[in-house]
C-alpha cells in the first residue's frame, strides 16, 4: 500500500459528464500533473444532452463533447480519459455500471479518488 503525500503518485476523478472534472477539479489535476502525479480521468455519460439548443443534432453534439473533453485533458496533462459512453440522463446506477468503475479502480490503482458531492 502506498503512503499518501500532498502529492499523490496516481489520482482518479470520476465524473458524470465530460465538462464536470474540468470545472470542478480542473486545478488540482493541473497541479499535480506538473508535480509528477499520473492523473486520469473517467467520464460516465457521453454529453450528447449538454445543451440549451433543442434543435442540436445529438451525434454532432456527443463528437463535440467528445472533442472538448480531449482538449481539456490535453490542457490539464491528464494521461488518460476513459470515456464509458452511457447515453447522457438514462443510465443507471446498476451492478454493471459499478463492475465497470470496480475494475477501472483495480487498473489504475489510485491514492485519490475526486468525484462529485452528491
Amino acid at each position: 500500500m502506498r503512503k499518501f503525500s500532498e502529492r499523490p503518485t496516481v489520482a482518479l476523478a470520476v465524473y458524470a459528464h465530460p465538462d464536470d472534472a474540468d470545472v470542478a477539479v480542473g486545478g488540482t489535476l493541473a497541479t499535480w500533473s506538473l508535480l509528477g502525479t499520473e492523473t486520469h480521468l473517467i467520464i460516465v455519460c457521453d454529453g450528447a444532452k449538454g445543451t440549451h439548443q433543442a434543435t442540436e443534432n445529438v451525434d454532432e453534439l456527443r463528437a463535440k463533447r467528445a472533442h472538448e473533453i480531449a482538449a481539456a485533458a490535453e490542457f490539464l496533462r491528464v494521461k488518460s480519459i476513459t470515456s464509458l459512453d452511457r447515453p447522457d440522463g438514462e443510465f443507471e446506477n446498476d451492478l454493471e455500471l459499478r463492475g465497470t468503475l470496480v475494475r477501472l479502480l483495480r487498473q489504475f490503482q489510485p491514492d485519490v479518488v475526486m468525484g462529485p458531492d452528491p
